[in-house]
This record gives structure tokens, C-alpha cells and sequence, in this order.
């Protein structure tokens, strides 16, 4: 019961008026208004539709015999539905997608009347997804899918598809709603002339991308810089948990076999070449991050036959948040070169190398030595035009000259004295 003209009222199940002194050849109406109530479904175990049953309606004036009125009979079919099928299945809030997933959604629809019927079905796509494609002539204009199915014979059922494409507008990260929904006011279903019928809304989180990236020695992802054998390597992994209850989250990451396990934080583990982590219970919107530390190997020197390399992340690095399907992280990598060696000494130079590093080739002979005198008492002077060195080069033996030109002009005066004695 919802409202009734002429201060009817509701008692039981049953509307009562009574109209007082009503003047002779007097005639009109009363009204009812109710609400179809969901049990009247068949799903709901009803009979599929209401009855205002003319038997227990009806209309008394004075004393006279009761007249019982006509039985108004209303189908209640079942509502159409708009449901996801790819890549989950069901409605209302399923689980997450990513940008550039394909969702695939359903929507149902039946002729529940007596005769043939135009079927009409619209559905406003979110901003946040492309239109890719629409079964049974569906086509797209101003952000609106339209089907138009005519002379749908009465009881006739069936189902018509549409599949869309989520952007990245959709990302929190793009000041977007962190999700796309599809469904609701703007999803109708319209048999011949009769009220449209609105759809049941479906929305998938669009969560941010968990990330991969290199912490030690260098800070980012994608191609970063030189390290050598030997060297560890920290990478960090970050989770959100985008569900609006708790749910585990399972973290894997597959390691390059160039490089060894050394540690890994919150339990992560290693087993066989994998790294697995499990965070029980993450919170709704809860986020954080676990470490992985790797040394380098010798085996991816190029010279050990080795790619010149170490790589982590990509296809092989993954994060599931509860059963939804998993994320693959980004990739790291770091070109791996040879250590260098320490500098080796310089070799010894006999004094007859040519090459001798430390001169230059024509200090290899500065001067020639002058000629021993024939005369004990006199040292003869060496010739200076055959010398063909520098001026620079006589530095060292200048004091020699000096000290052996004394001597010489010493001797000559010795001489010259002896024999002014002898005369």
C-alpha cells in the first residue's frame, strides 16, 4: 500500500472507503496507488506477477448487494541484467583491472508481453573506457551504445554483448576515479511502449601498477648503471591492497641466474630460483613494499660467455592481491663490466735500449769524453763543435770544465816560471 484517495485506509491487506450521504445519481472514483514488491518474481519464488483480484473487491451502496469488481492482472517479469563476463564474472564490485584490459559485459532482456515487440537497449559507457566492439548491431555515438532489436516475438528471451577498453584515465594517479563502472541509470532496457527498465551497476578498481626498482647501488628502473662481479644489488617491490576488505597478497620474483640470493625482507623466500613472499591480511587500501638483495656473478662477464648484464622484473616479478589476476613488475637492468686490473710495472731499461721511456732519444748520448793528454802535465780540452747537444745538456759537467781549465792554466804558468829560472 502505498496511498489512497478519499481518506481510504489500510487495514490487514484490505483498503476501505466509505463515502457519506452520497447525493442521489451521484457518480465517481476512488483511487489506489501500490508497489510492486520483489517477491512477486519468479525468482523470488512468486507467481511473476499481481493480481487485484475482482472477488475481493468491491463496491456496496446502502443496503444493497455487494458488487465484486473486475480482476486487473500485472506480469512482473523478471528485471533485465547487465553482468561482467571477462575477465571476471558476476555483478556489482568484481575484481581489478588494468590499464589496457579488455572487460566484456552482458545484459539480458525478454519480451514478456502477448505479442511482438520492439526491444530498445542503451548503455552510457564510463569516460575512463574505449568502445572496442557490441554483438547483435550495437553501435556507439556520443559515448552511447544503442540496440535496436525489432519484432521480438512475445516470451521471446535472449542477450546482447558489449566489450570496452579501460584507459589510463581511469588511474588515481591521472586524477581519474581509480575504477570504471558501467551500468546503473545510464544502462536501460525499454519493451515496446512500456517504462525502461534501469540496469544493475558492475565496477572494476583500476589500482595504480605495483612497482619494481632498484634502490642500491643505483635508484630507478629501466637501463641504470655500470656494477662489476661481485657487487649486491637491493631492489624494492611495492603492494596496495585495492579491495575494500583484508586479503592476502602474494608476491613472486624469479631471479636472472647470473645473479645469487643474499636476503630478502618479511619472509620472503627462496625456492628454486624464485623469491616468494606472502603478506597475510593486508588491510583495505593498505600498501607497502619488501627488499630483495642479489650479488652479481662472474658468470655474466661477456667474457664468461655471460649477456654483459643482470636483469630483474618484467614477465618473471609478480603481485596478486587475493584471487584477482596478477601484476607484472617493471624491469631492471644494470650492464655488468670487468673489474679493472691493477697497473703492472714498467719494464727495466739497460742503459743500450733505444726505447728507454724515461729520455727522449737524443739524451741518449749528451757528450762525448774529452781525449786523455798525451803530456801527463797537460789535459787537453775537449773539441766543443763535435758535441751536438743542447746548451741545457752541458749543465752537469760545466764544474768539471771549470776546475780542469784552472788546472790547466796552472800548468802552463808552472812551466813558464821553471824555465825563467833556468835562464
Amino acid at each position: 500500500f502505498v496511498s489512497a484517495s478519499d481518506n481510504g485506509k489500510e487495514t490487514s491487506g484490505v483498503v476501505n472507503w466509505t463515502l457519506k450521504d452520497v447525493a442521489a445519481g451521484t457518480e465517481g472514483t476512488v483511487t489506489l496507488t501500490v508497489k510492486v514488491l520483489e517477491g512477486a518474481l519468479a525468482s523470488e519464488n512468486g507467481p511473476g506477477k499481481v493480481v487485484n483480484d475482482g472477488t475481493k473487491a468491491s463496491v456496496k451502496v446502502g443496503n444493497d448487494q455487494e458488487y465484486n469488481l473486475d480482476t486487473v492482472e500485472n506480469p512482473v517479469p523478471e528485471k533485465p541484467v547487465k553482468k561482467e563476463t571477462a575477465p571476471f564474472d558476476g555483478i556489482g564490485t568484481l575484481g581489478a583491472v588494468k590499464v589496457g584490459d579488455e572487460i566484456t559485459y552482458e545484459i539480458s532482456y525478454k519480451n514478456y508481453k502477448n505479442k511482438a515487440a520492439d526491444i530498445v537497449i542503451k548503455d552510457k559507457l564510463d569516460a575512463n573506457v574505449e568502445f572496442v566492439k557490441a554483438s547483435d548491431g550495437g553501435a556507439e555515438a556520443g559515448g552511447t551504445v544503442t540496440w535496436t532489436l525489432t519484432n521480438v516475438a512475445a516470451g521471446t528471451e535472449g542477450k546482447v554483448t558489449l566489450t570496452v577498453k579501460v584507459l589510463e584515465g581511469a588511474l588515481l594517479s591521472s586524477k581519474g576515479p581509480g575504477k570504471v563502472v558501467n551500468g546503473g541509470d545510464t544502462a536501460t532496457v525499454k519493451v515496446g511502449n512500456d517504462n525502461e527498465y534501469t540496469l544493475n551497476e558492475v565496477v572494476n578498481p583500476v589500482p595504480e601498477k605495483p612497482s619494481k626498482r632498484q634502490i642500491s647501488p643505483y635508484e630507478g628502473t629501466g637501463k641504470l648503471g655500470e656494477i662489476k662481479a661481485g657487487d649486491e644489488i637491493t631492489y624494492e617491490i611495492t603492494y596496495v591492497n585495492y579491495k575494500m576488505t583484508a586479503t592476502d597478497i602474494e608476491i613472486s620474483d624469479t631471479l636472472d641466474k647470473n645473479l645469487e640470493f643474499v636476503s630478502a625482507s618479511d619472509g620472503g623466500k627462496l625456492v628454486n630460483g624464485t623469491v616468494k613472499w606472502t603478506i597475510k591480511a593486508v588491510p583495505a587500501a593498505g600498501t607497502g613494499s619488501v627488499t630483495i638483495t642479489l650479488k652479481v656473478l662472474p658468470s655474466a662477464l661477456k667474457e664468461n660467455g655471460g649477456p654483459g648484464k643482470v636483469e630483474n622484473g618484467g614477465p618473471s616479478s609478480e603481485v596478486k592481491v587475493g584471487n584477482d589476476n596478477v601484476y607484472t613488475l617493471d624491469l631492471v637492468e644494470n650492464p655488468v663490466i670487468e673489474s679493472s686490473k691493477p697497473d703492472e710495472p714498467e719494464p727495466e731499461v739497460k742503459p743500450d735500449d733505444p726505447e728507454k721511456p724515461s729520455k727522449p732519444k737524443k739524451h741518449k748520448k749528451a757528450v762525448e769524453e774529452p781525449e786523455k793528454p798525451k803530456d801527463p802535465k797537460v789535459t787537453k780540452t775537449p773539441d766543443a763543435k763535435k758535441t751536438s747537444v743542447k746548451t741545457g745538456d752541458f749543465a752537469p759537467i760545466i764544474p768539471i770544465m771549470i776546475v780542469m781549465m784552472i788546472s790547466f792554466i796552472g800548468v802552463i804558468a808552472l812551466i813558464v816560471v821553471i824555465r825563467r829560472r833556468r835562464r
